[in-house]
């Protein structure tokens, strides 16, 4: 099921973009918010899933798994469920969003 890579320097692209965004992403908001924004397993993650689809790839994964996040956040204030204003994980929406990359590709 899985993809062959086709050029080694665009697999190592595609998991910096991906990894790397992550990264810096959850930097930036643990400074902003003075606690962790983005887990760590999210980023190594999307640096080993990265690898696959390449930079573009890596870019439609993390819109598509953002769009995941913000949908099940939404779902969960709409019902108004204790636990909707607390984290909410992004490593299944990353997995789901790498598995239609890889299908639908």
């Amino acid at each position: 099921l899985l993809p062959a890579i086709q050029n080694p320097a665009q697999a190592i692209f595609g998991a910096l973009v991906g990894g790397g965004f992550l990264w810096i992403t959850g930097l930036l908001g643990s400074r902003i918010n003075k606690r962790e924004s983005v887990g760590f397993g999210d980023v190594k993650l999307m640096l080993a899933l990265g690898l696959f689809p390449g930079p573009q790839g890596s870019l439609f994964i993390l819109f598509a798994a953002s769009l995941g996040g913000i949908f099940s956040f939404s779902l969960a204030r709409l019902h108004k469920e204790k636990n909707a204003a607390k984290e909410q994980p992004m490593g299944p929406w990353i997995t789901a969003a790498f598995f239609f990359w890889t299908l639908f590709n």
